[in-house]
């Protein structure tokens, strides 16, 4: 049993937690968990260019985390306009893409963060169109899904940068020094 397994079931009871329900969402989730908000919150902040993210991340202070999503298809924001950040945007959702937050356990090093492959609703239409039987519980799923570490963001078509305001709270992402995410490059 993971531990986000363990940490998301009822005790006694067998039954998801809160919690539970938002990660089983997949990296969409996971994210949630981590900022404590839906991270198509209109107080999040969106950004094409990551410097513009990290300097606004500045601004706020050291509540800011940064968070990233990434699809395939067209680049469907609209242009906000912000004094001092031109890649300023209002992003579409795209619940079927990738999202990621930003770990800095180090003030050199730090690493992105998404659950795969996916969510336990796509999964399971998946398995479906596979000709195979849905998971039927949140178990099934947690032991086939993934949290993932990476130090660079995977390459995608589309990739664009929040920055969430996150208070103290047990899931918050660490940030140790000075904010330096990786961008989208090559993983070892």
């Amino acid at each position: 049993m993971s531990p986000w397994q363990g940490s998301f079931l009822a005790p006694k009871k067998n039954r998801m937690t809160w919690n539970a329900r938002i990660y089983s969402k997949g990296c969409f989730g996971l994210v949630e968990l981590r900022i404590g908000k839906d991270p198509y919150d209109s107080s999040i902040p969106y950004y094409t260019d990551l410097d513009d993210a990290v300097k606004k991340a500045k601004t706020i202070g050291r509540n800011a985390r940064l968070i990233a999503i990434q699809w395939t298809g067209d680049a469907d924001y609209k242009a906000f306009k912000e004094d001092g950040y031109p890649s300023r945007i209002i992003p579409a959702r795209h619940s079927e893409g990738n999202h990621l937050t930003w770990h800095q356990k180090e003030n050199t090093f730090g690493f992105w963060e998404y659950l795969g492959p996916w969510g336990m609703g796509q999964v399971n239409t998946n398995r479906r169109a596979e000709g195979l039987e849905p998971f039927e519980h949140f178990q099934q799923w947690a032991e086939y899904a993934r949290v993932y570490h990476v130090r660079y963001l995977p390459r995608r078509e589309n990739t664009i940068y929040g920055v969430a305001t996150v208070p103290p709270m047990p899931l918050r992402p660490p940030l140790t020094g000075a904010l330096k995410p990786n961008p989208v490059g090559k993983n070892e």
